[in-house]
C-alpha cells in the first residue's frame, strides 16, 4: 500500500514527480523551488500563499524532501510526535523515486532519512 494505493507516498512521488519532470522541462532555468511554488499553487490553489512557501522552504530545493513535505501535507491527520511512523513512507519516496526519476534524487538514503526527519520536526509545529 504505501507504494502503489491511492494517496501512498509512491503513488504522490510518482504523480508528482511527473508534474515535476515536465515543468523541468517547461522552465529549464528556474531553480527548483520555483517549480515546486508553481506546483503546489496549482495542485492546492486554496493553500494560503505562506504556507506554500513554508511548505517549499522545508524541502531546501532537492526533489525527495518536496515528495515527503507533500505527504505529510496531505495526510495531516496522521501527525503525530512519533517521526518513526514515517519511515515506510520515506522507504517507499525513495525506491520510488531512486526507480522513477533517479535524476532527480540527489541524497542517499540515510541523507533522506535525517533530511526528512528534521523537515518532519519543523513542520509539526507549523501544521
Amino acid at each position: 500500500m504505501m507504494k502503489n494505493g491511492p494517496g501512498s507516498p509512491g503513488s504522490i512521488c510518482k504523480n508528482f514527480g511527473k508534474v515535476f519532470k515536465i515543468k523541468r522541462m517547461e522552465h529549464p532555468y528556474w531553480d527548483n523551488i520555483s517549480i515546486f511554488e508553481d506546483i503546489l499553487q496549482a495542485r492546492y490553489p486554496l493553500m494560503h500563499p505562506e504556507k506554500v512557501k513554508y511548505l517549499v522552504i522545508c524541502t531546501q530545493g532537492d526533489f525527495l524532501l518536496f515528495i515527503f513535505m507533500i505527504t505529510l501535507y496531505q495526510n495531516q491527520d496522521q501527525f503525530n510526535p512519533q517521526n518513526s511512523q514515517w519511515d515506510p513512507a520515506i522507504n517507499a519516496i525513495f525506491e520510488v523515486a531512486s526507480s522513477n526519476f533517479p535524476e532527480f534524487v540527489n541524497m542517499d538514503f540515510d541523507e533522506f532519512c535525517i533530511e526528512s526527519q528534521s523537515a518532519y520536526s519543523t513542520l509539526i509545529y507549523y501544521m
